[in-house]
């Protein structure tokens, strides 16, 4: 295979592909030996299959055929290929081992190193003890007797160097309080921010298996508030974060509009009862880094 090989993620993997009206599709999807995992009909311009069937490493390939609408003749053919990563094997008992053999070496050294300073330490008294036996110790009382004088001296002097020492111990509890409640109060939009993506990633469809409506968590909600400010359905800061309003779902209608003229099939949101089905969730979010920018805006 020279063509183009594309990664694909663990998960319920949603295949699609634009095109103009046609009498129907058939779709295929093979394993690297030729052999028909999907074989069938459709109307829609997509179709699903589960990777748990996939082997990774192995190349799929999806076979999708047009049938002309009035006669039902063929009218076009594509080819996509596809596949799961390789995981890769661990390496972390080799790394253990590696760590184990330069503890070792420390340990030699170290013991190496604590014999030396044993060796010195009776070098150096054996030293002393000679320096000490040759030169008798010279008393000096007059030099002495001047330095206790001065001492009684200092003593006597502190009492307002204490005070001041006081006054400057007590005086940054302020600035720590400060610093304390500003280091607290600052990132919590942050946190939330990172919260929201771990739960609701924008570029994984597989995590966006159920419907979106009224009653759904507000961390979704304004994920795709976000994906829709991004890619200029929704201007930004109009819209009541977290919530499915006015102006949310007329950016949603109108995604879908548009996609639907370019020939894809999705289930409507009504503003009745305003309800985001997964097929709308997984163009808004798919995992190809496709961008479907408002050409209006």
């Amino acid at each position: 295979v020279t063509a183009e090989i594309y990664e694909v993620y663990e998960g319920d993997l949603a295949l699609m592909w634009p095109a103009e009206r046609s009498g129907g599709y058939r779709v295929q999807i093979l394993d690297a030996r030729n052999n028909l995992l999907v074989d069938q009909n459709m109307n829609n311009a997509t179709a699903t299959i589960s990777s748990n069937v996939m082997e990774p490493g192995e190349i799929y390939t999806l076979r999708v055929t047009a049938f002309a609408a009035k006669d039902n003749s063929i009218s076009q053919t594509a080819v996509l290929y596809f596949r799961l990563p390789l995981v890769e094997a661990p390496v972390e008992e080799v790394y253990a081992e590696d760590s184990h053999q330069e503890e070792a070496f420390e340990e030699e050294y170290a013991e190496e190193s604590s014999s030396e300073d044993i060796y010195e330490e009776e070098y150096a008294e054996e030293s002393y003890e000679a320096d000490y036996a040759e030169e008798p110790y010279e008393e000096e009382p007059a030099e002495e007797s001047y330095d206790e004088a001065y001492e009684e001296y200092v003593e006597e002097e502190p009492a307002e160097e204490g005070f001041e020492e006081e006054y400057a111990e007590a005086e940054p509890a302020e600035e720590e309080y400060a610093e304390e409640e500003y280091v607290e109060e600052e990132p919590a939009e942050d946190e939330y921010a990172e919260e929201a993506y771990d739960e609701y990633p924008m570029d994984d469809p597989s995590a966006w298996q159920d419907p979106i409506d009224m009653d759904s968590d507000p961390m979704a909600i304004e994920v795709i508030q976000l994906r829709l400010v991004e890619w200029l359905w929704l201007e930004e800061e109009a819209y009541e974060p977290g919530e499915l309003d006015e102006l949310t779902i007329e950016a949603i209608i109108a995604f879908q509009t548009y996609c639907t003229e370019a020939g894809l099939e999705l289930i409507p949101c009504f503003p009745e009862e305003p309800v985001i089905e997964p097929d709308t969730l997984w163009l808004l979010f798919n995992a190809d880094e496709m961008e479907i920018l408002n050409p209006n805006a």
